[in-house]
């Protein structure tokens, strides 16, 4: 007993406290998550074992596959354009910035949509030139015109439900640890520049832009080109991993890293499973206007 009628006894509250309502979302939280990961595990290895199937039967698939791999010259020197093209903007960009004609965000926002919308035309200019030279069509080398477009399009949208689970574990997960380091982690650049700007007109410039132009070159250099180049040399698998790692390495972006090689792990697989660059083409397309999406709301 205290040895003062008025004496208090303090007693220390436990470190983590629940009550019964939080402890009961936070079980039905992670088991809704555990569930979408399920669901989601399985519908990439249902994806998985169709294109295993398709790749071990004989009805000409994986010959077309093999048909549309281009030869090292031709990877070299679309690589070595989109490098310089890229360097260009850079370059460009800094000198700019410098003599001070991009004063605001504005004009920085304008530059970089003038300066993609060039880069990507003259490098379109240059696909176009090789698939004249090759003596083949669009459709051809990239299988347009293979399969229906409207399962193309289911295609595309299961693929994106499946991977926004592992996705979104993994960013939140790539977050926590460069915290636990004392590493910044920050969004792609272009990100916090459409959050910064307020002209309608860019905006909506840069909207069409991630929507539209992004999923188009980069599904072409890496899904259309890069890709059949090193299914054809190194085999399905390791082409797999390795164009993966190489589309989230071009991002420069240490916080998206790991989602990104997931994102094209999984456009990988809808070229592979729908043999149409359409697939990863519009499940790309998807996801930028998802995202845009979340960061307007």
């Amino acid at each position: 007993m205290p040895s003062h009628p008025f004496h208090k006894v303090h007693v220390n509250p436990p470190l983590y406290s629940l009550d019964t309502t939080s402890f009961y979302n936070l079980v039905v939280g992670c088991l809704l998550i555990f569930a979408l990961l399920t669901l989601s595990l399985c519908g990439i290895k249902a994806i998985y074992a169709e294109i295993k199937t398709l790749n071990q039967a004989d009805d000409g698939d994986t010959a077309i596959m093999d048909s549309r791999a281009w030869n090292i010259l031709e990877v070299g020197f679309i690589l070595l354009w989109a490098g310089f093209l890229y360097s260009q903007v850079s370059i460009v960009g800094f000198f700019l910035q410098q003599s001070k004609v991009m004063e605001n965000v504005e004009s920085e926002a304008l530059y970089l949509l003038i300066a993609h919308v060039t880069l990507y035309s003259l490098f379109f200019a240059a696909i176009v030139y090789l698939l004249r030279h090759r003596r083949i069509s669009w459709s051809s080398a990239f299988g347009f015109d293979h399969g229906p477009w409207n399962r193309i399009l289911l295609a595309s949208i299961a693929g994106l439900a499946v991977i926004l689970i592992p996705m979104g574990l993994a960013s939140s997960g790539t977050v926590w640890a460069l915290e636990k380091f004392g590493w910044p982690s920050e969004p792609q650049f272009l990100v916090k520049l459409v959050l910064k700007i307020h002209d309608p007109w860019v905006v909506g410039g840069l909207v069409c832009l991630a929507v539209i132009g992004a999923p188009l070159f980069e599904e072409i250099l890496f899904r259309g080109v890069i890709y059949p180049y090193l299914r054809k040399e190194i085999g399905f698998k390791n082409a797999l991993w390795i164009n993966s790692a190489l589309f989230a390495c071009v991002h420069l972006n240490l916080t998206s890293l790991f989602p990104l090689f997931l994102l094209s792990l999984m456009f990988n697989l809808l070229y592979e499973w729908k043999r149409n660059l359409a697939a990863p083409i519009l499940c790309h397309a998807l996801f930028n206007a998802l995202s845009l999406l979340y960061l307007f709301t």
